[in-house]
């Protein structure tokens, strides 16, 4: 029976890994390269970024097999999806998104670190996200799975039933929003965190970016405008800069504000005005805005010529004037809670703010060379080597001091953080951790 349906409906379709290994499936004309790319991941046990045609060309997922054009016996190339470690610097644990689509936790067990209640709803894993105290997933059909704290992870009916075709989840301290294809918003957890979105349900319509402080939302529309929900002194009120807020292109939150690049690069803050919500001070320098970067309460912004400007708390790398002189040709900047560091285009890194949250890096000064990528935890920043090994500094006991595994810190993929730990991904797929045992750090090897 199903070799007739194939004749009829479907096509002998060959799927192939870049190492030679194949497959070949029965692919219905109805299905999406979406559905495509599910079952060829469940047959070759691998995940699956991209299908690409014998002529070059890029299947987009959503399209129906019909609609591409495919024939009997053709072959699409597979692009393998690499193994990804999710955390945030807020964040009491660690998630490794495997290649096929698999998920393994770690780190504070009721904060998101065990999972082993929905180890078998994690499949097909396509986002990652982690608040302070709780994880939730997408799975590839839309659906999302929780867990963690139960105030976060507890969906009712109703919920579920909200949350399908989901696409994006983005997280406060202590809930969760999520963005759904046809443009709408899911909200849940801890109201007081900006789990209630109802007031404003109304005009979340159409939106194509989230983001949040500690405790509120922000929803970019395709118009450009921006709707919030959420404590109103974290950012949740934008009513005094709504007339500003047009042609919004990216908003980013500290704990207690929201920043806006706004079209032709200028910015535009509210919120809380001692963590980032005021920026006065700085408009003058506020142009051709190209990247903005929170801290707790602080905001660093990346302009077209390579040059920095910061607002917010002095004492949390509001204030970069010390380095200013360095400050020259910079390609990207990562915050901790209360420092900055910019990595240059000539492959260095200058820091400023707290000292002792890796604002200060003296010590591994003369070693930061040939710097690939900078991460931070709260207090400390760690930075991936051309050469695969990793470079740490700041707060020893949250990860500034990585000597008891740096003997293991070779031939690093990728180095993600919690709020106070480290993990990194060797060449070979293990997983190397330090800083608090307690969020997932300790030395052990995943």
């Amino acid at each position: 029976m199903e070799a007739e349906q194939c004749r009829d409906s479907a096509r002998n379709v060959n799927v192939a890994l870049l190492s030679g290994q194949t497959v070949s499936l029965c692919a219905f004309l109805a299905w999406t390269v979406a559905d495509l790319k599910r079952k060829a991941q469940q047959e070759l046990k691998v995940g699956i970024c991209r299908l690409i045609t014998a002529q070059g060309e890029v299947l987009a997922e959503s399209q129906s097999l019909h609609s591409t054009g495919i024939s009997c016996g053709d072959t699409l190339t597979a692009t393998v999806r690499p193994p990804r470690l999710v955390s945030t610097r807020r964040s009491l644990a660690f998630g490794l998104l495997r290649g096929c689509g698999s998920v393994v936790t770690w780190g504070h067990p009721s904060c998101g670190g065990d999972s082993s209640s929905v180890r078998g709803q994690l499949q097909d894993v396509q986002q990652l996200v982690l608040s302070v105290s709780a994880c939730a997933a997408i799975l590839g059909n839309g659906r999302v799975v929780t867990w963690g704290d139960p105030l976060q992870s507890n969906l009712t009916e109703e919920l579920q039933e909200e949350l399908q075709d989901v696409c994006h989840i983005q997280a406060s301290f202590g809930a969760f929003a999520a963005l759904r294809r046809d443009g709408h918003v899911v909200s849940w957890g801890n109201r007081s965190e900006g789990s209630d979105s109802s007031e404003v349900q109304e005009q979340l319509r159409n939106v194509t970016k989230l983001a949040s402080t500690r405790c509120a939302f922000a929803a970019t529309l395709d118009d450009g405008r921006v709707v919030t929900w959420g404590d109103a002194f974290g950012g949740g009120d934008s009513r005094d800069v709504q007339q500003q807020l047009k042609g919004v292109t990216e908003v980013q939150g500290t704990d207690f504000a929201f920043a806006a690049i706004i079209r032709g690069g200028r910015v535009v803050t509210w919120g809380d005005a001692f963590g980032g919500g005021c920026s006065n001070g700085a408009q003058e320098r506020l142009c051709d805005i190209r990247q903005l970067v929170p801290g707790c309460r602080a905001f660093a912004a990346l302009r077209g010529d390579g040059g920095v400007v910061s607002w917010g708390d002095l004492f949390s790398g509001g204030d970069s004037s010390a380095a200013q002189d360095q400050l020259r040709d910079v390609r990207k900047i990562v915050a901790s809670s209360c420092a900055f560091a910019a990595l240059l285009a000539n492959g260095t890194v200058v820091t400023w703010g707290d000292p002792f949250n890796g604002g200060d890096a003296r010590a591994v000064r003369d070693q930061l060379a040939e710097v690939q990528e900078v991460v931070a935890s709260s207090c400390a920043f760690a930075a991936l080597l051309s050469n695969g090994t990793v470079l740490t500094w700041g707060d020893p006991d949250q990860g500034g001091n990585s000597k008891l595994v740096q003997h293991q810190l070779t031939n690093i993929q990728q180095v993600e953080a919690s709020c106070s730990a480290f993990a990194a991904i060797r060449g070979d797929g293990h997983v190397v951790t330090w800083g608090n045992p307690t969020v997932g750090g300790g030395g052990v090897v995943v």
